[in-house]
Order: structure tokens, then C-alpha cells, then sequence
């Protein structure tokens, strides 16, 4: 968020770990079971928060069964899989958790199957594959 100034940090929650593997900071992550979350399931599914960098790790990493902090409103850094434009609508990328620009104006998108994508929020700055992205967190699910 080195271009955005005066950022709020919005809600949190705290959710286990239940992927077998680590969770990565600033990715989106999605609920599994009572109480656990994971990684989304596909490109455009299953979006509930991104998750923060633990501070008990020097890597900021998350194990498995550990809690994992899910920031689930306000303004939050998120891993861009795309090139995105500031303003655009972003959507889940890929099931590693990362965002890339949802190329609509009303924050959805048919997905071909009578369903909608389900939309993460709004790119305050642009950002090219690979690079981190400040996002204001407006789900849209369908």
C-alpha cells in the first residue's frame, strides 16, 4: 500500500488453518468447515477475507492448524495474479489465493453456467502479476 495514504485496517477474524500446507499472507481464503479455512476452490469461488502476515513466524507464514488472521472488511494489501487498473472490480485468480481484474463495471460476471463470479473488491492502485495491490474489500457473492 506504498500509494495509498491515511489507510483504514478494517474487521478481522481468526480462523484454523485446514489446508495440510502453509497459508501464505495477503491471499484470499475461504471458509472449509465450522470454525477452519482454506484456500478458494477455483478461479472466481469461494471468498470470505485475506489473510495477514503472522508475526509469530519471521517467514509471516501460517502452519497448518494454526489460526490464521482473515481481515474481512476496509482496505487490505492482496497478491496480484494479473495486471490490474486502479478501480477495477478484482476476483479470486487461482486457488493459490491471488486476485486479478474481474473486466466488468458492475462488480460481476456471468460465468457462462448461469452463475456469478463473486467479486473481492475495488483496486485502489494497479499492479502487474506478480506484485502486491491495495484492495477495498466490497464482496459481491452470488
Amino acid at each position: 500500500m506504498a500509494n495509498i495514504q491515511g489507510t483504514v485496517k478494517g474487521l478481522t477474524i481468526s480462523l484454523k488453518n485446514d489446508t495440510s500446507g502453509d497459508i501464505y499472507p495477503y491471499r484470499c481464503v475461504t471458509k472449509k468447515a465450522q470454525g477452519t479455512c482454506q484456500y478458494p476452490s477455483a478461479t472466481g469461488k469461494d471468498f470470505l477475507g485475506v489473510t495477514l502476515k503472522n508475526l509469530n513466524y519471521e517467514s509471516g507464514v501460517t502452519p497448518d492448524q494454526d489460526p490464521v488472521s482473515i481481515q474481512i472488511d476496509g482496505v487490505v494489501d492482496i497478491d496480484a495474479n494479473g495486471p490490474i487498473s486502479v478501480g477495477d472490480y478484482v476476483k479470486v485468480s487461482s486457488t493459490a489465493g491471488k486476485v486479478e481484474s474481474a473486466a466488468v463495471m458492475d462488480g460481476m460476471s456471468n460465468t457462462g453456467s448461469g452463475g456469478f463470479t463473486p467479486v473481492v473488491g475495488i483496486a485502489l492502485e494497479s499492479a502487474v502479476s506478480g506484485g502486491r495491490i491495495a484492495v477495498l474489500l466490497r464482496p459481491n457473492l452470488a
